[in-house]
């Protein structure tokens, strides 16, 4: 058997205000030690949001510094999967470029990390999966940019939120 947890909270780790990034890299900390004391195999987690008036860029930065430093913190041995969102406004990981921006510099700051795909969020970011076409295109879009080996989990649930909305 396998587990992996999933956070509890969003966290404001790609955050540009110091206060409250610090505040979830504690939280993420401890949520780490948590999920090993329990066993878990990784540790599911979104991104965040970068704070107004920042770019996507400097959120997934900022992110991948916090991430590190958490793993660091915690001693987790485990790999962090990011998990895919719905996309809109200031959310880091609705499009596949930014889970991989993400991967790339979580990697850098030598973080054991993979991700961890969606399929209500994949929808509501945009990704037709309604068919098996849909379906197919996206897993060989999702090996182009991401990669197969990088996908190490599938979060396989419906929504009532419809295509490209980015609502939950």
């Amino acid at each position: 058997r396998r587990l992996l947890v999933h956070s509890r909270f969003v966290p404001s780790l790609a955050s540009s205000e110091e206060a409250r990034r610090r505040r979830s890299v504690e939280l993420l900390a401890r949520e780490l030690r948590w999920a090993e004391g329990l066993g878990a195999e990784s540790y599911v987690l979104h991104a965040g949001a970068y704070s107004p008036g920042g770019s996507a860029r400097e959120g997934i930065r900022l992110a991948a510094e916090a991430i590190a430093e958490a793993v660091e913190r915690a001693e987790a041995r485990m790999p962090v999967l990011l998990e895919n969102v719905p996309g809109g406004g200031r959310r880091i990981g609705g499009a596949l470029e930014e889970l991989a921006e993400a991967l790339d510099a979580l990697r850098r700051g030598r973080a054991r990390a993979a991700v961890c795909l969606d399929t209500a969020h994949a929808w509501a970011a945009g990704y037709e999966l309604s068919t098996a076409e849909g379906m197919l295109k996206f897993l060989a879009r999702t090996h182009r940019i991401l990669g197969a080996d990088n996908v190490r989990a599938f979060h396989l649930n419906d929504t009532r939120a419809l295509l490209g909305t980015h609502r939950e």
